[in-house]
């Protein structure tokens, strides 16, 4: 089971003093996968950061772990020209990468890459043997992305605000009606990202029974935990992970 859980990952303290965390994070991407029992990771650019110039440094710096899925189209939704090559060209020396993703992919208003490119882009990186990831929120079920999730290898599923837990059994289900046969994966939020405040701890624990579950039923093949660079706050809901992840 462990070796289906995944930490999404950010450059070391870019988190800090955002989202209202108070306190100021200092761990490594890896360290923190460490730390929980973590073996792969999904590393993605946030404000920019990091530099196309650092990438070789933190993939070097991933070389223990299992599976490693990076970034094409980083946080906030934002696309820098020649990812997506850089990308193919990490894989070449390290053989643990094995994924892209594109993160907030719905989150401006429009789409990054229309449906013709995805299938382009896809066939590029799976020739290259690299999936190709994106992300999907709860609240973006109305929109209509049925055309776009279809073209992708796997989606993650998340959900921005804590409160949408309650319903997540109900709009997951309308979730696989959209996309039945496609390849999915509950991403779940160690830090009450879209109230910016600490995650109540019966929702987080509520939401993690819902994934095993799932993960035991089939119904998904991973649950990602985010993010790297809050595990070292002392937050209630990481040391429910490691805890969690030592008893399986």
């Amino acid at each position: 089971m462990k070796e289906k859980f995944y930490l999404w990952a950010h450059k070391e303290g870019m988190q800090n003093n955002r989202f209202g965390l108070k306190k100021e994070s200092k761990i490594s991407p890896f360290d923190a996968c460490k730390y929980l029992g973590i073996e792969n990771i999904i590393f993605v650019r946030e404000f920019g950061k990091p530099e196309p110039s650092e990438y070789e440094k933190y993939a070097e710096s991933f070389i223990p772990l299992k599976k490693v899925i990076w970034s094409i189209v980083g946080a906030g939704c934002t696309y820098q020209e020649g990812e997506i090559e850089r990308v193919i060209e990490l894989k070449k020396k390290y053989k643990n990468i094995t994924g892209a993703i594109m993160d907030d992919f719905f989150v401006k208003e429009k789409p990054p890459f229309e449906p013709e490119e995805i299938i382009n882009i896809k066939e590029k990186l799976n020739k290259n043997g690299i999936e190709l990831w994106t992300v999907l929120y709860q609240h973006q079920l109305n929109l209509p992305v049925k055309e776009y999730l279809e073209k992708f290898d796997l989606i993650t599923y998340w959900i921005w605000w804590s409160e949408g837990i309650n319903e997540l059994e109900k709009c997951f289900d309308l979730f696989c009606k959209i996309i039945p046969d496609k390849r999915k994966a509950l991403g779940i939020y160690m830090w009450d990202y879209g109230n910016s405040k600490e995650m109540p701890i019966d929702l987080f624990i509520k939401e993690c029974n819902i994934g095993l579950k799932w993960l035991e039923e089939g119904k998904i093949e991973g649950i990602i935990f985010l993010a790297s660079c809050i595990v070292d706050l002392g937050l209630e809901t990481v040391e429910y992970v490691k805890k969690w992840i030592m008893s399986l």
